[in-house]
């Protein structure tokens, strides 16, 4: 091979690298994704959740409040009749305590709910506490708890022909807890009763009677 020959392989070879690093520098070939269309979902609308203020009371304010609910209605107050009133009083504390925690864990209607029975709301109140682990049983002492918490909307079930109904709601809806139960201490008054619309309050038009206007 001449040496003009050997210049021209060179010169070749030098172009053949030249492609080479110039393709592995090179940046890569941009990627195409295809990218769907957001749909219209429509305006959504959020409100913020209202904020319980409740806190649970001491063990003296407990005792306090069960002591103003049983004075108000002494039928809802353990058996004390027996050689077991002292048992009975200390467990009834227990049950009132744990339910007293159950009722601020769930939301208030505006009303008492017609829909389901109170013990709809036990079973329910019972399922939270254990959720915390091991609880007395709350049913004998779940109204009392309702009637201290101060905010619960309850029917009159002492008027004939009334069924107990409970204003909550173990779904979050509503308003939560609050600490409605201070007022109850300090006042020594709870929440008052929802008795039914009576037909005898609704006002009588005015009727002229013989000659008399």
């Amino acid at each position: 091979m001449t040496q003009a020959e050997q210049i021209v392989a060179l010169q070749a070879q030098i172009t053949e690298l030249k492609a080479r690093f110039d393709a592995k520098d090179a940046p890569p070939a941009p990627v195409k994704i295809a990218v769907k269309p957001l749909e219209d979902e429509g305006t959504r609308v959020s409100y913020p959740t209202p904020v319980s203020t409740f806190v649970m009371p001491s063990s003296s304010e407990l005792k306090q409040l069960c002591d103003i609910v049983l004075r108000k209605f002494p039928r809802l107050a353990p058996d004390m009749s027996d050689r077991w009133a002292d048992n009975n009083e200390v467990k009834f504390a227990k049950q009132f305590a744990a339910a007293f925690r159950a009722v601020g864990m769930m939301h208030r209607a505006d009303k008492p709910d017609k829909k389901h029975y109170v013990s709809y709301f036990i079973d329910h109140g019972d399922d939270l506490l254990r959720a915390l682990g091991p609880s007395a049983e709350i049913g004998p002492a779940f109204l009392p708890a309702c009637l201290a918490h101060g905010d619960v909307p309850i029917s009159d079930w002492r008027l004939d022909g009334v069924v107990l109904e409970i204003g909550l709601n173990i779904f979050r809806i509503g308003r939560p807890a609050t600490d409605a139960w201070r007022r109850v201490l300090s006042t020594g008054n709870t929440i008052a009763l929802i008795a039914p619309p009576s037909s005898r309050n609704y006002p009588t038009p005015n009727v002229r009677i013989g000659n008399v206007a």
